[in-house]
C-alpha cells in the first residue's frame, strides 16, 4: 500500500524550544508530555519501517518564532541528506506570522528553500481561548497577509474548530487563488456528540468552496482510544463532501503516536477507505498529496 503522509512533525530539543510544550494554551492534544522529547527522522523512518512510505510532507511544528526560518533551513539540510533521512520530508509547511510587518522579508525568505509548499498559522486557539487569542479571520491585516501567500503560489493549511467556520468560510471566498488545506479532517468533535452538527455543517460550507482540500488526520488528538467504527462516520461524512478528489491522508506523527503505531494508523486509514475504488483509495492516500502540495513523482 504506497501512501504519501501529508501531515508529520518533526522536533529536536537540544536545538530549539517549543513553547506548546510549556504552555497548555498552545496545546490541542491535552497532555502531550509523553511526547515531549526528540524526535527526529531517524525515528519517523523507524515508525515507518516496513511500509511504503513514498512522500511526507512535513508541517511547522509549533517552535519558538525566532527560529522558524532556521527551521525551514534545518529541515531542507535533513531532506538532502539522503543517507539519513531517504529525502524526507519531500515538502515543508512553514510558519509565518500573516499579520506581521515583516511578513513579505519573511516569507522570501522561506521561499529561498526550495521544499517550501505553503505556510501554516494555527488559528483555532482563538476558537478555544477566545479571551487569549485574536481572531486573525477577521483581522484586516491579517487577511491582507493572504495577498502575499498567493503571490509565492503557497498553499495554506487551515486549522480551525467548527466555530471559526462562518469567518473562515468568508476569507477563503475573498482569495479563491490560494489553495486552503483544512486540516485535521475540520477538529470533529470526537468526545462532545452534542458539537456533531455543527461539524458536520461547517464542513458542508467549507466543501461547497472549489479552492479546499480535506486532510483526514490527527483523531488521537481528541481521543486517544479512538477506533476504526467510533471515527468512520467522520470519515465516511468528509469524504462524501470532498470526494476522494479533494481528500487526502495525514498521521500527525509523533503526536498520534500517543494513540497507536505508525503501522496501524495506515492500516485502519486502509481499513476506513476500503470501500472506495482502488483508484479513489490511490488518490487519497497519494496522488491528490502529490498534486496539492506539489511532489515529483521520482521517489
Amino acid at each position: 500500500m504506497r501512501f504519501v503522509d501529508a501531515h508529520f512533525h518533526l522536533w529536536d530539543l537540544d536545538r530549539y524550544a517549543y513553547p506548546w510544550m510549556t504552555d497548555p494554551h498552545k496545546r490541542l492534544a491535552g497532555d502531550t508530555a509523553p511526547q515531549h522529547k526528540s524526535y527526529c527522522v531517524g525515528d519517523f523512518l523507524e515508525d515507518a519501517r516496513g511500509l511504503e512510505l513514498v512522500g511526507a510532507v512535513h508541517v511547522q511544528a509549533g517552535i519558538d518564532v525566532r527560529n522558524n526560518i532556521d527551521e525551514t533551513a534545518w529541515l531542507e539540510a535533513i531532506a538532502e541528506d539522503r543517507a539519513l533521512s531517504r529525502g524526507l520530508p519531500d515538502a515543508v509547511i512553514a510558519y509565518a506570522d500573516l499579520a506581521s510587518p515583516a511578513l513579505s522579508s519573511e516569507l522570501e525568505a522561506q521561499c529561498r528553500h526550495v521544499r517550501v509548499r505553503g505556510v501554516r498559522q494555527m488559528l483555532n486557539q482563538a476558537g478555544r481561548y477566545p479571551d487569549l487569542y485574536p481572531n486573525l479571520l477577521r483581522d484586516p491585516a491579517w487577511c491582507a497577509g493572504l495577498t502575499q501567500i498567493e503571490r509565492h503560489g503557497l498553499s495554506f493549511d487551515l486549522q480551525i474548530y467548527p466555530s471559526q467556520v462562518s469567518d473562515a468560510v468568508q476569507v477563503i471566498r475573498s482569495r479563491p487563488g490560494i489553495t486552503f488545506i483544512v486540516d485535521h479532517a475540520g477538529l470533529p468533535p470526537l468526545q462532545s456528540p452534542e458539537l456533531t452538527g455543527q461539524w458536520r455543517d461547517g464542513l458542508a460550507l467549507l466543501a461547497a468552496l472549489p479552492n479546499t482540500v480535506l486532510k483526514i488526520s490527527g483523531f488521537g488528538m481528541f481521543d486517544r482510544q479512538w477506533t476504526i467504527e467510533r471515527v468512520r462516520p467522520f470519515v465516511e461524512r468528509a469524504v462524501d463532501l470532498f470526494s476522494p478528489s479533494r481528500c487526502l491522508f495525514g498521521s500527525n506523527f509523533p503526536l498520534e503516536r500517543l494513540a497507536r503505531s505508525y503501522a496501524s494508523l495506515w492500516a485502519d486509514y486502509a481499513v476506513l477507505i476500503g470501500a472506495y475504488a482502488p483508484a479513489e483509495r490511490a488518490a487519497m492516500f497519494e496522488g491528490n498529496a502529490r498534486r496539492v502540495y506539489r511532489l515529483s513523482e521520482s521517489r
